[in-house]
């Protein structure tokens, strides 16, 4: 609890990082490279805490899965279907999705911020240290960079060996291990350990270092495949590709302030094994207009949530710690798997809505029902104000699925303005096709 109490502030510096990730195809060598890259540097007296920036070439066998929460900005998700087992959708989670699809996560650490963040000091603090401790730790973080990278690498090697597999979200099943070798060329990689047990796939974490970071990728490959053999000499050449000598001809531009809106969008998988909503959408929401986003289901990606907090006093309505959370939702859903469909947005009475005995109801407009109101292309639109907060419903259906946009407003902050036009915009700008 010690060390997670001081390194939660260390993670906030991670926080305020940008980065820009790329991805260029190279149509007549079918290699797409992805880029990371870091945009602002965040340091301690010169000493970078973010990996550096680095490329690889993917064929275009594989896929790119973004929009994974538990994953840094710097770490890369990849799948590969196998031609001989076809993937259909049947609503794969973390883990049951490598006994379908094989899987490669990139996963670099900055050298210094790992040796400062596992430093043995931490634990013997019972409050955040001094300045004068906090500057030995760091000091002893860099010389562990500069001098003990290549000892930490084998320790890497061997505690994988014995602790298991340390693949995001893998479950706690027991594994065979043993250290693996290739003949082929690993690029910055030096050793490879393999892990096999009865689930379905196998699992290989391999290990090595840059300049200034420690290297980790993960591949998984589906034991029932045929192309087992391929898939890793496949994944084995990818990651042989991996450079910090950047091609800058193939990094995509970052996106800054002065592109003031972004563009998200769903697109439905083309086989799925259970119901999904079948029309696509997308819609447009204005640069750094919320504190964080979530996109889910894995995979689908057909629900989206972006949440704000807003210093306010303690009052009745969605309150933490004197903070009011603002979400704003927009999600699609099969019209045979809609938890609410949109006559059951527009039959909800005032006593359905009350979330709080000391906060009811105020009133409700039936926007849908005011020509002077603009509700985009939704066909259902509800205004819900209560004592405190108000909250807007939005609803439309098509034949196969039905689509809401929701959000919540604590009522007399200083950005309110500006927060609901951004909400309205949202939903002004959603299209379905």
């Amino acid at each position: 609890m010690k060390r997670m109490k001081y390194c939660a502030a260390l993670f906030v510096l991670l926080g305020v990082t940008s980065c820009s990730v790329g991805e260029d195809s190279a149509s007549e060598t079918e290699q797409t490279v992805y880029t990371y890259q870091e945009e602002t540097n965040i340091s301690y007296e010169g000493d970078e805490i973010v990996p550096s920036s680095y490329q690889l070439s993917i064929p275009q066998s594989f896929t790119r899965v973004k929009n994974i929460e538990v994953l840094m900005p710097e770490q890369m998700f990849f799948l590969r279907e196998h031609e001989d087992i076809p993937f259909a959708y049947h609503g794969q989670n973390f883990r049951t999705i490598r006994e379908d699809q094989a899987s490669l996560v990139m996963e670099p650490q900055k050298k210094f911020f790992y040796h400062l963040f596992y430093h043995p000091d931490l634990d013997i603090f019972s409050e955040e240290p001094s300045e004068e401790e906090q500057d030995a730790m760091y000091k002893e973080a860099r010389q562990a960079a500069d001098s003990d990278s290549e000892e930490q690498v084998k320790k890497f090697k061997k505690e994988s060996i014995t602790g298991g597999p340390g693949v995001p979200l893998l479950g706690e099943d027991e594994w065979n291990s043993e250290e693996f070798e290739s003949d082929k060329d690993i690029g910055p990689y030096e050793y490879i350990v393999k892990f096999e047990n009865d689930g379905g796939f196998d699992v290989y974490e391999l290990f090595g270092e840059s300049e200034d970071d420690y290297l980790k990728a993960t591949v998984t490959i589906p034991t029932a495949t045929d192309e087992y053999e391929r898939i890793l000499e496949e994944m084995l050449d990818v990651l042989h590709t991996q450079t910090y000598e950047l091609d800058e001809d193939l990094v995509e531009e970052p996106t800054g302030q002065e592109e003031r809106k972004q563009t998200f969008s769903y697109t439905p998988l083309e086989k799925s094994d259970v119901p999904i909503p079948e029309t696509s959408f997308s819609f447009e929401l204005e640069n750094y207009g919320y504190d964080k986003r979530s996109v889910s289901p894995f995979l689908l990606n057909s629900y989206f949530q972006f949440s704000t907090l807003i210093e306010r006093d303690n009052g009745p309505g969605i309150s933490d710690n004197g903070k009011f959370l603002s979400k704003l939702t927009i999600k699609a859903e099969a019209i045979e798997d809609a938890v609410q469909r949109e006559s059951d947005i527009r039959e909800l009475k005032p006593e359905d809505l009350i979330i709080a005995q000391d906060d009811p109801v105020f009133e409700v407009k039936e926007l849908h029902e005011d020509e002077t109101s603009d509700i985009g292309i939704f066909t259902t639109g509800r205004h819900v104000t209560f004592v405190d907060y108000e909250e807007y419903y939005f609803s439309t259906e098509t034949e196969d699925t039905v689509f809401h946009i929701d959000f919540n407003l604590p009522k007399d902050f200083d950005d309110y303005d500006k927060l609901r036009r951004i909400y309205i915009e949202v939903m002004r700008s959603f299209v379905k096709s």
